[in-house]
């Protein structure tokens, strides 16, 4: 499916195959009119994509930890992760 645009185009100018509002993104490559592709990134693995599943499911559901605990946790906390 092609993107378009509203717009008082008169067409194409100059030589070119669109109207100008739709050559936004064309580039000439070895004498002729193209769309690069766009690079996004890298699809992520099987693997990667369950374990973040994992992870999203698990900290949606993540429940507090409790006054007792929390309060333990805080004051412990700097003991845990010395420098």
């Amino acid at each position: 499916m092609s993107e378009t645009w509203a717009c008082n185009c008169i067409g194409p100018q100059n030589g070119q195959p669109l109207c100008p509002c739709q050559m936004r993104g064309v580039v000439e490559r070895d004498g002729r009119y193209v769309r690069p592709e766009q690079d996004l990134g890298p699809v992520p693995s099987k693997m990667e994509q369950e374990l973040r599943k994992i992870f999203n499911d698990l900290s949606s559901n993540q429940e507090p930890l409790g006054e007792p605990f929390q309060s333990i946790w805080d004051a412990s906390i700097e003991d845990m992760y010395e420098q």
